[in-house]
């Protein structure tokens, strides 16, 4: 059985996504007879599958952005917002955040930009999840 739940009203400005990578779940002292449930792909992590991936040459682990495929990342944080000023504020609210707790540390920071012709930074559509349709209100681009 599954439950649907509705949202009413209009999209929000922003969203945050989290996820975790196995070194993260185990920080946080998930049991490793559950972190072994997980898919090998996940426990093994991507610098140790870059061959495989066709990380090599110029994408090779050692070219990534300094943080990346270390291990040092224990979590992805990830803010979508629809304006620029709403990102600042969201951004400024997740370092106070993350300052208040202390011992957490920002190990690589990205921003990033919807591509031209709605595409997502690998180039697949975005919002193909939520097709516009015709005869409703759509928020503009």
């Amino acid at each position: 059985m599954s439950t649907y739940t509705r949202v009413v009203g209009p999209k929000p400005g922003s969203r945050l996504n989290v996820a975790l990578t196995r070194t993260g779940l185990e920080a946080l002292g998930v049991p490793a007879n559950v972190v072994d449930r997980f898919a090998q792909e996940f426990r093994t992590g991507m610098a140790e599958r870059a061959g495989t991936l066709g990380d090599t040459g110029a994408s090779h682990p050692r070219h990534w952005d300094p943080g990346l495929g270390t291990g040092a990342a224990h979590i992805l944080i990830t803010i979508n917002a629809t304006t620029e000023p709403i990102l600042t504020d969201e951004l400024d609210r997740l370092n106070a955040e993350l300052e208040a707790l202390g011992g957490l540390s920002v190990v690589h920071l990205q921003h990033a930009k919807l591509l031209d012709g709605a595409r997502e930074h690998f180039g697949y559509a975005d919002g193909f999840a939520q097709p516009a349709i015709e005869k409703c209100n759509q928020r503009a681009r």
